[in-house]
């Protein structure tokens, strides 16, 4: 079961349209894609903070991920979250036929992929650190690319720009929402829990 989850990720980067609508047919319940969400978002911290071993981050950047792993996966689980419902609602403002779990799924599946990724780069990083640096870079292209092409099949849009747009839209909108939610949490930008 597991090579086929691995043969379907590898397959993501040569047709995403094809392998995300393969998905969506299997009309997977809100409950088991957010859970699934959860456990990848807890796998990617996980990786985060073996990349913070093999590469520490420069002292001052406010990378947190090493001193708050909880936070970080609170943070990281929320962003999916968050991303998806921006993905639903703007979506369906402009025409868009998908659902709330349409959009969770492309983004936790999006989430696999480049968990996939940065496992990649941790053995680059080990062997090569220079080439672990160019598939972040890679990594990030990636990111873009099949974020655009996710929202366009699950919505059924055409217009690759206005889906940027409107990335770049949601990209604010959440990061904002997410910035209300942790002041509201009382947790502060270094990912502490602020004394109330």
């Amino acid at each position: 079961m597991l090579k086929f989850w691995l043969e379907l990720g590898i397959n993501t980067l040569k047709d995403p349209q094809n392998v995300l609508r393969s998905l969506l047919d299997r009309q997977f319940s809100l409950t088991d894609i957010a859970m699934t969400a959860a456990f990848l978002s807890a796998l990617g911290v996980i990786s985060i903070e073996l990349l913070t071993m093999i590469s520490p981050p420069e002292p001052g950047t406010g990378f947190m991920g090493a001193k708050q792993p909880i936070t970080s996966f609170f943070i990281q689980f929320m962003v999916t979250v968050l991303g998806a419902i921006a993905i639903f609602v703007g979506g369906r403002l402009f025409g868009g036929k998908g659902s709330l779990a349409d959009s969770l799924l492309a983004l936790t599946w999006l989430e696999f992929v480049l968990f996939l990724v940065q496992i990649v780069q941790i053995i680059a990083f080990l062997l090569f650190p220079v080439l672990g640096s160019l598939i972040l870079l890679s990594a990030m292209a990636l990111l873009m690319y099949l974020l655009v092409t996710f929202i366009m099949e699950v919505h059924g849009f055409t217009n690759a720009l206005a889906v940027v747009a409107g990335v770049f839209v949601g990209f604010f909108v959440v990061a904002t929402a997410l910035l209300i939610l942790l002041v509201m949490l009382g947790i502060g930008m270094d990912g502490m829990i602020q004394n109330v």
